[in-house]
């Protein structure tokens, strides 16, 4: 059974990591969902290819640049794939959420 300091401590590492292309993201987010807001659902299926692109750069650019540091995630037992995959489900998954959110309102 996991404990809560356990899940706290993988919720920080994951944060780390997360942390160092939010930014970006995160801004990506905002802008796709205030264009669904103003423009309607018809740029739903434009914005979600850009969302999905967007995050494929993201890795790609950003898993060269900070290579050196996947060995402080590693010695906390993360692999890679195990950071990536997190990482860019919460993305996406924060991307859909608000989505279905926006689809609630209007």
């Amino acid at each position: 059974m996991t404990s809560t300091k356990s899940v706290y401590k993988q919720f920080k590492v994951l944060k780390t990591f997360y942390s160092f292309f939010a930014p970006a993201s995160l801004t990506l987010t905002v802008v796709c969902w205030a264009v669904i807001y103003f423009s309607g659902l018809a740029a739903f299926g434009l914005l979600f290819w850009l969302k999905v692109l967007t995050l494929g750069l993201i890795y790609f650019f950003v898993n060269e640049d900070i290579s050196r540091h996947f060995y402080y995630f590693q010695n906390l037992g993360y692999s890679r794939k195990q950071l990536w995959a997190w990482s860019l489900g919460f993305d996406f998954g924060l991307f859909i959420i608000g989505y279905l959110i926006i689809l609630w309102i209007g």
